[in-house]
């Protein structure tokens, strides 16, 4: 009786037919974390920008804010550096108007940036969202008030 050495190439093709389904199983697992962690990173960077966009406001009176004129001031590039032109920006930010409310000024900052849309449904966030921004900051900033120094 002749002994049986290695495989046949039915068991070939069976072991390769496996190792493919696994291989593609890892690609679309890796595609979907770059994806998630795309989503991530600018949620994180509208989070930034929104604080920051707060923390300068903050400095002034809200009754006096021109709204859609701050809005154009708030360009950010991929980096979230300010930069001059809407064509150079990646982030942008919408400036709800401010409202007075028991002595405080309540504000939205919404934060959007290109292809956040997609970008949100692909990786799983808020898939089929009807939300206006990808990042919104409600805040309420203390009552203005200027300080003289004695000099």
């Amino acid at each position: 009786m002749k002994s049986k050495r290695g495989f046949s190439l039915v068991e070939a093709m069976i072991a390769l037919g496996i190792l493919s389904v696994g291989l593609t199983g890892l690609a679309m697992s890796f595609q979907a974390m770059i994806s998630k962690t795309v989503a991530s990173r600018n949620q994180a960077q509208a989070s930034i920008i929104a604080q920051s966009v707060l923390s300068e406001l903050s400095d002034s009176d809200p009754a006096e804010w021109v709204v859609g004129d701050l809005a154009e001031d708030y360009l950010f590039d991929f980096d979230g550096n300010r930069v001059s032109t809407p064509e150079e920006a990646y982030y942008q930010i919408d400036l709800g108007v401010p409202v007075k409310d028991l002595g405080w000024w309540n504000v939205a900052i919404g934060v959007t940036w290109a292809g956040w849309r997609a970008e949100q449904d692909k990786a799983g966030f808020g898939a089929g969202s009807s939300a206006e921004f990808a990042y919104v900051l409600d805040a309420s900033i203390a009552p203005y008030t200027v300080i003289d120094s004695p000099l």
